[in-house]
């Protein structure tokens, strides 16, 4: 993830000792079940309760850098990743440098350097189902549109088993209605009805990208830990387990380089929530 709009200050933490940090991951200051974190900065788990409110975690920032001389990258995700350490034999293993802020130069434990977010803050993630690195399903129709796909089309199945009417996105990538996004109303896996028509009737072989959130309010998923949405998962199938977000664009033009951008809704910076 990446900010690219908004981003407060950029500042150096220090780490838990014993997570998996990685570049472009979304760090909190309060851990799951509401619990207070050992050092400053823990990676931001899955959410738990409506809007987060049973891990009542606070979204801190974006991590955008490591104190050490030598990086390591992650092989699932090619990402730079380095793992917090707690015993004086396993800190001064690793050769650190770059220290800054409150941290003293020749300080080894694990920081990270940090983009702060706030909630007007406007991020960039990719989206993914399920796994870092696998895209969406791409989706081919088995029926010819008849009002513009008011009156649902079918498909194979979305990502996301039982969409949310008004809470789905559609997008065309193949056929005459290629490169246009719709909202889908209906709660089908295997046939997505939208709310205003397209606007050619589009045929048998057409296809599509499906994602269980929309431009505006919305709810998501982020795995990773907090490294991308997660298209498997849907209100429905998700329970209430959920991040409320504002979305302000959604990608779905190519395989594997899908994209939202998005900000968190005011509720997750508050530590007490109803």
């Amino acid at each position: 993830m990446q900010v690219i709009e908004g981003a407060g200050r950029t500042y150096w933490a220090a780490t838990d000792g014993s997570s998996a940090y990685y570049m472009g991951q979304i760090v909190t200051v309060i851990k799951a079940s509401a619990a207070n974190c050992n050092g400053t900065a823990v990676p931001l788990a899955v959410p738990a309760g409506a809007f987060d409110n049973t891990n009542m975690q606070i979204p801190i920032g974006i991590v955008g850098g490591f104190n050490v001389r030598y990086p390591s990258y992650d092989s699932t995700t090619g990402l730079q990743k380095q793992t917090g350490v707690v015993t004086q034999a396993n800190q001064l293993a690793v050769e650190q440098c770059c220290n800054e802020g409150m941290y003293v130069k020749g300080d080894v434990q694990l920081l990270v350097q940090i983009t702060e977010i706030l909630p007007h803050t406007v991020i960039r993630t990719p989206i993914f189902n399920t796994t870092y690195g696998v895209a969406p399903t791409v989706l081919t129709a088995t029926t010819a549109m008849t009002d513009g796909a008011v009156t649902a089309i079918t498909t194979n199945a979305c990502d996301f088993g039982t969409p949310v009417a008004q809470m789905a996105t559609i997008y065309c990538r193949t056929g005459v209605n290629a490169g246009i996004y719709r909202v889908t109303k209906d709660t089908s896996a295997t046939q997505p009805g939208v709310t205003t028509a397209f606007p050619y009737n589009g045929g048998i072989g057409d296809t599509f990208v499906r994602v269980p959130f929309k431009q505006g309010n919305s709810t998501v998923y982020i795995a990773g830990p907090g490294l991308f949405f997660d298209c498997s998962k849907s209100p429905v199938a998700a329970g209430t387990t959920l991040f409320n977000v504002i979305c302000y664009r959604v990608n779905l033009q190519f395989p594997n380089l899908e994209y939202a951008e998005f900000r968190f809704g005011f509720d997750h910076f508050c530590y007490a929530r109803a």
